[in-house]
C-alpha cells in the first residue's frame, strides 16, 4: 500500500504526540511520569539558561525566566533522583545499592549533577565559588559526553517508531512472520528447529512478573 502525503503527516504527529510527548513507550507510570519531569525539565532549563545568557541584561533580569528556569531545575533534578534512587534497572530489579556506579551511568550523573549543583549555585546567591565551580563541571561533563551518552536516543527512538507506525500502516509488517505456527511456510520460516513444531502458548515467560522498570 502506498501511503499518501496526508498519511504520512499522520503518522508524523502520532509519533511526535504519543511517542515523543507523552512517552507512551513506558509501561510503568513511574517511569514514565519520572522521563516526562526529567526531559520536560531538561528542555525547560536549558532553555531558560540560553535566554538569559544570549537575550542581553534586560530580559537577563526578568524574573519570569528566572523562575521558570528554577522550575526547570527542579523538575530535572526530581525526575533525575527518582530514577537514579528507585527506577533504575539495576537498583529496582537486581538489588544492587544506589550508590553503585559504572561508566554507562555518566550521563545519568552528569545529568543530576548539572540540576543539583544549579540549584545549590542559586540558593548560595550566586557568583563564582565553588558551587558555580561544580555547575559548570556538570554541564561541560554532560554536553561534552554526548557522542557517548544516551543523548542520541533522542534522536534515533522518534524515527525507529515512525518507522514502525509506517510499516503497520503500509503493509510492509505483514512481510514479518505471523503470530501462529500452524501455517507450513511459517514453519519453515523459524530459523530456530527445536521451536519449529512449538506451542504458542508456551507459559507466561517475562510475563509471569508485572515489570518494574520498563
Amino acid at each position: 500500500k502506498d501511503l499518501s502525503a496526508g498519511d504520512k503527516v499522520g503518522i508524523a504527529v502520532s509519533t511526535i504526540v504519543v511517542d515523543v510527548l507523552s512517552a507512551g513507550e513506558f509501561c510503568n507510570f513511574n517511569r514514565k511520569l519520572a522521563h516526562l519531569l526529567t526531559m520536560y525539565g531538561f528542555i525547560l532549563f536549558n532553555a531558560m539558561t540560553a535566554i538569559i545568557i544570549f537575550s542581553g541584561a534586560a530580559e537577563a533580569a526578568n524574573t519570569l525566566y528566572a523562575t521558570l528556569w528554577h522550575v526547570g531545575a527542579i523538575m530535572l533534578a526530581v525526575g533525575g533522583w527518582w530514577f537514579w534512587l528507585f527506577i533504575r534497572v539495576d537498583v529496582a530489579a537486581e538489588g544492587n545499592k544506589w550508590y553503585n556506579i559504572s561508566a554507562m551511568d555518566m550521563f545519568s550523573i552528569s545529568l543530576i549533577a548539572t540540576s543539583t549543583f544549579a540549584l545549590i549555585w542559586s540558593y548560595v546567591g550566586g557568583g563564582t565559588g565553588a558551587t558555580f565551580g561544580l555547575f559548570i563541571l556538570s554541564a561541560v561533563s554532560l554536553f561534552g559526553g554526548v557522542l557517548w551518552s544516551k543523548f542520541a536516543h533522542m534522536f534515533f527512538k522518534p524515527f525507529a517508531a515512525y518507522e514502525k507506525r509506517t510499516t503497520k500502516a503500509d503493509g510492509s509488517a505483514m512481510n514479518l512472520p505471523t503470530l501462529t505456527r500452524d501455517d507450513p511456510e511459517q514453519q519453515k520460516r523459524h530459523s530456530m528447529e527445536l521451536l519449529v513444531d512449538a506451542p504458542m502458548n508456551m507459559g507466561l515467560g517475562i510475563k509471569r512478573e508485572a515489570p518494574k522498570h520498563y
